[in-house]
């Protein structure tokens, strides 16, 4: 059945830009803004940050990132609430997020908007991969996906981004193959500017909103900062800046580690086992599904370490599918 552009659930655009570069605050001020969306509405939220790598809310950000070269230039490690892999941010990048309930979300329309934004400058945009927006088989926008009470949708636009300190900072050290962890998949990217010089942040900015206006044909209006409450902002801003949210609390001595690359994502489950049972189970993974590592630790801790036990938990825990069966086979 083709899509339907005629469906629209959302009648007013409410627009609010970030005048801060701090990761830690401009994350705080997603997840303050993941709380306001009612009935028909769409908040569409510009921001960016200087030198800083995001990971993914279940990745294990030292397979992923140099995070002691990036911190030592004077970098920033942050850590989203969606999942994913490692992006990384500076001036020369534009992040958006788009938020609205449940109901109201829409993948397909929010992606018309993007690549209708880079069809404003001429440049032929098609979505790719899992989560990916490219133009001549390169990506420029990488997204991911949150959906609580209310549905998150936030990703990257490389416009003049400094690609050398890209692959500088988001490269482990010891090699993507010399480390048994699973890090993010690569894929080739392209700044915008690259395709068309003319193309800038504020130009790309305006851009996104007039596609947005164009696609749902609705109302834009701008989202007032006196709308945040300042107690959760502070909590959260706090919550984003700590060390154990940004590194993650893990070990990396493991009884034993398994672990896999699919469709759906990258995944490392490491057991630790005693007297046959596993006790513990720590997760690392890109997918898109930021639920997917309590599901698997549900299933598994408390079972014997045995194929045929650990078969049964999952088949038993997890709804058939793709996922269950890879993790099935990995372990």
């Amino acid at each position: 059945m083709p899509f339907d552009w005629n469906y629209k659930m959302i009648k007013k655009i409410r627009v609010i830009e970030s005048d801060s570069f701090d990761p830690y605050c401009n994350l705080a001020m997603e997840e303050c803004l993941l709380r306001l969306p009612a009935p028909g509405d769409l908040i569409f939220y510009l921001w960016q940050n200087e030198r800083t790598v995001v990971v993914g809310k279940n990745q294990n950000c030292f397979r992923e990132c140099d995070v002691n070269l990036l911190e030592t230039d004077g970098g920033r490690l942050a850590r989203r609430i969606s999942g994913g892999g490692a992006v990384y941010h500076d001036a020369g990048n534009l992040n958006f997020s788009f938020i609205t309930t449940r109901d109201d979300y829409d993948e397909e329309f929010q992606s018309q908007i993007i690549i209708s934004a880079a069809e404003k400058f001429g440049v032929h945009a098609t979505k790719t991969g899992r989560n990916d927006i490219a133009a001549n088989g390169r990506k420029f926008s990488g997204n991911a996906y949150f959906h609580g009470a209310n549905s998150l949708r936030h990703g990257t636009i490389l416009i003049g981004c400094d690609l050398e300190k890209l692959k500088k900072y988001l490269s482990a050290p010891g090699g993507k193959f010399e480390t048994r962890g699973v890090r993010s998949v690569e894929s080739a990217v392209v700044n915008l500017k690259e395709l068309n010089g003319e193309i800038n942040i504020e130009k790309m900015k305006a851009a996104f909103i007039a596609s947005a206006e164009e696609i749902y044909g609705a109302e834009t209006i701008s989202l007032c900062k006196g709308e945040i409450d300042e107690a959760v902002y502070d909590e959260a801003r706090a919550r984003h800046a700590s060390a154990d949210w940004k590194y993650g609390k893990f070990n990396d001595r493991y009884e034993r580690c398994v672990s896999g690359k699919f469709a759906w994502g990258a995944v490392e489950i490491n057991l630790n086992i005693l007297n046959g049972i596993i006790s513990s189970v720590s997760i690392f993974t890109d997918s898109l599904d930021a639920a997917l590592p309590e599901k698997i630790i549900n299933a598994l801790k408390g079972t014997r370490c045995e194929t045929a036990e650990m078969r049964r938990a999952l088949e038993n825990s997890m709804p058939p599918g793709e996922i269950r069966d890879d993790i099935i086979k990995i372990l």
